[in-house]
């Protein structure tokens, strides 16, 4: 005899999200263009934002959070790490509970909250890795996510198959899905995201010191300062929250970016070497450009990597 088969669960017709800054009321919109038979319900502390989301029809209405997860088939945490602790412990009260889901970027810890206060099949970690350095309903763009990975953590086939109307609703907004095991995801994004963020941040505090000794830097700087420090303009709340929530995988990643530093340096010619501009000049310049090349071919390698196939996306954790 076969076993019974397994009953899919229905769409999803009431999703409730939590926070309409840029990643809250871009997923509003996406899902207001993509799939206009939802029921869409906001949670905002800020009137202004509330009052504006309002009026660009990004939510029905808005709500305090425990109302809006009450009514709600599914709730979106789209707030800061720090937050999310004490709206997961409203949402646990709840006589009858929502499906939860978040957009933090880093997921061990959350994950983790997730499961201690609605139980391993009660929340789904999610990371949508689409942002921009602006924040607020102005930065918002319905096309965010489109193309882009949107990592999705089940605790087990449980969860696996109570989420998969929202896997379902990511998959029409136009983001891949990406299931992995959250330590793995917060090990990955360690390098790719969060380091990123520290050496722009470090960048813009090193080059705001040297104006002291060379002002006319500040006038100089152009497209390479404005590029390489776009994600020191994020809130510091939010950078914050990433480096206490994955502190000691960021502090790897930093060690390693300031070993790859010293290489550089020990390849640096003094100041007072006159071979630099002699017949050692050559052999100095060469080192330089050996440098120089490994770091272009590793970029290569990273944003030329094909998309994982999608048994890898959906594997079984």
């Amino acid at each position: 005899m076969t076993g019974a088969a397994t009953v899919a669960p229905p769409a999803l017709r009431r999703v409730a999200i939590a926070g309409l800054g840029c990643i809250g009321g871009s997923l509003a919109g996406a899902l207001r263009a993509h799939a206009p038979e939802l029921e869409l319900v906001g949670v905002e502390a800020d009137p202004a934002t509330a009052a504006e989301a309002l009026v660009l029809g990004l939510v029905g209405a808005v709500q305090p959070l425990a109302a809006a997860g009450a009514w709600a088939e599914l709730v979106v945490l789209c707030l800061p790490i720090a937050a999310l602790p004490a709206a997961l412990a409203t949402l646990a009260e709840l006589e009858r509970r929502p499906l939860v889901t978040d957009t933090a970027s880093t997921k061990a810890v959350v994950c983790r909250w997730g499961a201690e206060r609605l139980g391993p099949a009660g929340f789904l970690g999610g990371h949508p890795m689409a942002g921009r350095e602006a924040s607020g309903l102005g930065a918002a763009r319905v096309d965010l996510f489109a193309g882009a990975p949107w990592v999705l953590t089940p605790a087990d086939a449980s969860a696996r198959q109570r989420f998969a109307p929202w896997r379902a609703l990511l998959e029409r907004i136009g983001a891949r899905p990406l299931e992995l095991d959250p330590a793995d995801h917060d090990e990955a994004v360690a390098w790719v995201s969060h380091l990123p963020l520290a050496v722009s941040a470090a960048l813009a505090a090193t080059v705001a010191a040297a104006l002291e000794t060379s002002p006319p830097a500040a006038a100089l700087a152009a497209s390479g300062y404005r590029d390489a420090t776009r994600l020191a303009a994020g809130r510091p709340e939010l950078s914050a929250d990433i480096g206490w929530t994955n502190g000691p995988r960021l502090a790897r990643a930093l060690r390693a970016a300031r070993g790859t530093l010293d290489e550089l340096l020990a390849r640096l010619p003094d100041a007072d070497d006159t071979a630099a501009a002699g017949p050692g000049g050559d052999r100095a310049r060469s080192r330089l450009v050996e440098w120089f090349a490994a770091a272009q071919a590793g970029r290569a390698a990273v944003i030329d990597a094909p998309p994982p196939p999608p048994s890898e996306r959906a594997r079984a954790l």
